[in-house]
């Protein structure tokens, strides 16, 4: 069977208004002509509303393309990641409570499986909207770096007090490394962003952050794979260092989270949601 073939051609502006008028939704009284001259609009009206329309797209362009940090808005484009490292390092003060890293192991309640529909591995409603899903992708990523950047101090805070081990950069491991201290070593197909190696435990670090505390996160396919290969959770540790308000520096805070996959993990986390796998969690009350 021979598909049928179908033709197109371009219709101007002069033939869209015939066809208009021959389908009786030209205006009435109104030369069926497309320009301004016959309609007695002035070539300047148009010309200014254009620039008022791209005025209006390059602002939203812009404020899509900013994101607050400490009250100030400042760029979200990759290119312009080392002044927002600089930005996170200039309020490392502010942060108080964030390095008191005996706090970020939080006492976790054993979660209940979701009853009814969608129950299990990728199910639940997953109804629960984040405070950065209406975020653009810059923005998304800008505040990911802003949470690798936080958990950079953290995981070095940490390991000098638990282990008296002194870390550089080279336990960042994701492509935000390769954009702050140049090179090429960071990859984002590990599975996790910084590795930390002890004389017979190695840690595997996966950041996940937010502006908000929404006590949920997604993790890809990647991640999900190296997860499932630690799961045992014995010399190999993959941990998930949540943090939330990661652009306020006064409110930020990290929360280690064990492996989703790990026997004591699966009791404190579970799956909700579909595509992606989104992960959510509790906090006991003091």
């Amino acid at each position: 069977m021979r598909a049928a073939g179908l033709k197109f051609r371009v219709l101007d502006d002069e033939t869209i208004a015939k066809w208009l008028e021959v389908s009786g939704s030209w205006p009435k009284g109104k030369s069926v002509s497309a320009s301004l001259a016959d309609w007695d609009l002035p070539e300047e009206t148009f010309t200014k509303a254009q620039k008022d329309a791209e005025q209006e797209r390059e602002a939203r362009r812009k404020e899509r393309s900013e994101i607050a940090f400490a009250g100030q808005k400042v760029s979200a484009l990759s290119s312009d990641y080392q002044a927002l490292m600089d930005a996170v390092k200039s309020h490392l003060s502010e942060g108080v409570d964030f390095f008191d890293v005996s706090a970020s192991f939080r006492s976790l309640p054993d979660l209940q499986e979701p009853t009814g529909r969608g129950g299990g591995f990728g199910g639940g409603s997953g109804r629960r909207r984040s405070p950065d899903s209406s975020m653009s992708e810059e923005q998304k990523g800008a505040v990911g770096f802003i949470g690798e950047r936080w958990a950079f101090e953290w995981i070095k805070a940490f390991h000098q007090k638990r282990h008296n081990l002194q870390l550089d950069d080279k336990c960042w491991v994701s492509c935000n490394k390769n954009l702050v201290f140049g090179g090429t070593s960071g990859r984002d197909d590990f599975g996790y962003d910084f590795e930390v190696h002890l004389s017979s435990t190695t840690y595997y670090y996966e950041v996940k952050a937010s502006v908000g505390n929404p006590r949920f996160f997604e993790m890809g396919p990647t991640e999900i794979g190296k997860a499932l290969r630690y799961k045992a959770d014995r010399d190999n540790r993959y941990r998930i260092l949540y943090i939330a308000y990661a652009t306020d520096p006064q409110r930020v805070e990290a929360t280690i989270l064990l492996n989703p996959f790990s026997r004591e993990g699966q009791k404190k986390l579970r799956a909700i949601g579909r595509g992606s796998v989104k992960y959510e969690f509790g906090v006991a009350e003091d």
